[in-house]
């Protein structure tokens, strides 16, 4: 169980880690890049685990290099796990931030054609038609007037040439009003359907998100920028995945089970008639099934195959070749 929890985060490390190589290099660079960043993460997941094997076999200098060669793969693995990351969400940060400006830009025009239409003067909606058929009255009144005022001449003048040229004078005001009136109907129009676009477009667009929402909540909290919230989560999370599989490898591999080997055991020599026996105590295996003897019982002492056996073994997992056999007395019974 723990072997398979700690190896289970060193994959996911690795995997974080390598992923960063095929991001940012593509073809057989991305590939390389991102094999050796797996390589450097599982192998720092071991550090720890390692460097203790190293103090039994090679003792402090083992330590040293072996803490040495864990920084840096720590380092090159953080490295690769906060550009996967930082760039794993980049392009779904970029769709919302898109979406969102995109809607405040919705929302910053139609505030504008709002109060463009507010602000067009009163107006009496008028047509083509309208405009066209004031135009007709221009002319017939400006023939009108001619005929009756003689094309200027002051002998040929009528009676009524002041009453036609006032008439004509009013039908053209009627045409320029008719035309402002056209204009501003034509603005107006254009206005409301512009806005009434936009108005469809809000209504039919997803509600606008924070680009970020836990980057943004942390950034409420501490009052940091939401960019450093952001880089700062990819630090740490590369950081936990690693420590995480650093321990668990150490936890895993110091509660390994010791195999204790332990060689066949010789029947004892027959002690000849007249041979005088000091030690009362049974030789190592005495009798049919008997346990061996304690190390401090045994006569043949570290000749025995068993304790010589015992001994070799315990002195190999401890890494400590001091251990005597009858230190371990207690322990072999």
């Amino acid at each position: 169980m723990e072997f398979g929890i700690a190896y289970t985060l060193a994959i996911a490390s690795a995997a974080i880690a390598s992923l960063y190589g095929l991001m940012s290099a593509t073809g057989a660079y991305g590939i390389v890049k991102a094999v050796g960043l797996f390589g450097v993460a599982f192998v720092g997941c071991h550090g720890p685990a390692w460097m203790v094997k190293a103090k039994q076999r090679l003792g402090w200098t083992g330590v040293a290099f072996g803490a040495l060669v864990t920084a840096v793969c720590l380092v090159a693995t953080l490295w690769g796990g906060i550009g996967t990351n930082a760039s794993g969400g980049a392009v779904l940060r970029a769709e919302r931030t898109s979406q969102s400006a995109n809607v405040a830009a919705d929302r910053a025009e139609l505030a504008r054609l709002l109060s463009a239409r507010q602000a067009l003067p009163a107006f009496t909606p008028a047509t083509a038609e309208t405009v066209t058929a004031t135009r007709e009255g221009v002319t017939a009144a400006e023939a009108i007037r001619l005929r009756e005022c003689g094309n200027g001449e002051p002998k040929q003048r009528g009676p009524n040439c002041r009453q036609r040229e006032t008439e004509e004078q009013a039908k053209r005001d009627a045409l320029t009003t008719a035309e402002t009136n056209k204009a501003a109907t034509d603005r107006a129009a254009k206005l409301c359907a512009d806005a009434a676009a936009i108005r469809a477009r809000l209504n039919t667009s997803p509600a606008p998100q924070e680009a970020d929402p836990q980057a943004s909540a942390f950034s409420s909290l501490t009052g940091w920028s939401t960019d450093f919230a952001i880089a700062l989560y990819a630090f740490w999370l590369s950081l936990a995945f690693e420590l995480g599989a650093m321990f668990t490898m150490l936890i895993a591999y110091s509660s390994a089970p010791v195999v204790m080997v332990a060689t066949a055991t010789p029947e004892p020599a027959a002690a000849a008639p007249d041979e005088a026996v000091s030690d009362p105590a049974p030789a190592c295996g005495a009798g049919a099934g008997a346990p061996p003897a304690t190390p401090s019982q045994c006569r043949c002492g570290t000749c025995c195959p068993f304790h010589a056996g015992v001994l070799a073994e315990m002195r190999r997992w401890r890494g400590d070749a001091r251990c005597s056999l009858q230190a371990l007395s207690p322990l072999v019974r």
